[in-house]
């Protein structure tokens, strides 16, 4: 699964960064996330969703710079120093991404890593802010830059979490085999 990174972050309160806003509104792709849309067509879709990695802070100058008010809480590396700091872009969104793969397969253990990756993949929803950057005009076009930007949306987690016992979703497993082999 190829993970990118939105934004849902926007509030600065960091004294340092007084004046500044958010570069990305919510809703968005993270300001560091890579896409496919300059891809040929034929190349693959990338990323599959995206999940939240923070935002970058602009100021009135055009100045770009990272804010711990935009980013996620992690642990810091010596904890006898501080305890936490902030991180983001694709690394936090693929953490998160692998901790709600964790949480489905703790629920249904005898879930395959495909079917994980389905229903994960399934319970995606575009935001109104990735709606909206790419137009909607019908097209083909519009609607293959739409996923190579943002990929299928971000995950509901509840939903991608219950819809292998609480929905109507069929999920088989098992192998296919197109042709028969002749001697």
């Amino acid at each position: 699964m190829s993970v990118g990174a939105f934004t849902e972050r926007f509030e600065i309160d960091d004294p340092d960064f007084e004046g500044w806003r958010a570069l990305d509104p919510p809703g968005d792709l993270s300001p560091t996330s890579s896409t496919s849309v300059v891809w040929e067509s034929r190349w693959p879709i990338k990323p599959d969703l995206v999940m939240e990695g923070g935002n970058a802070a602009i100021s009135a100058l055009d100045e770009i710079d990272f804010s711990e008010s935009l980013s996620l809480l992690t642990t810091y590396y010596l904890p006898n120093i501080r305890q936490f700091t902030g991180t983001g872009e694709t690394s936090a969104a693929v953490s998160l991404a692998a901790r709600l793969a964790a949480m489905i397969q703790s629920r249904y253990p005898e879930l395959w890593p495909e079917t994980i990756r389905a229903l994960i993949v399934n319970s995606c929803a575009w935001t109104n802010a990735m709606l909206c950057r790419v137009p909607q005009d019908g097209s083909r076009g519009a609607s293959e830059n739409l996923v190579r930007c943002y990929g299928f949306g971000t995950p509901n987690v509840r939903l991608a979490l219950e819809s292998a016992t609480n929905a109507a979703a069929v999920v088989s497993q098992g192998t296919i085999q197109p042709y028969e082999k002749t001697a």
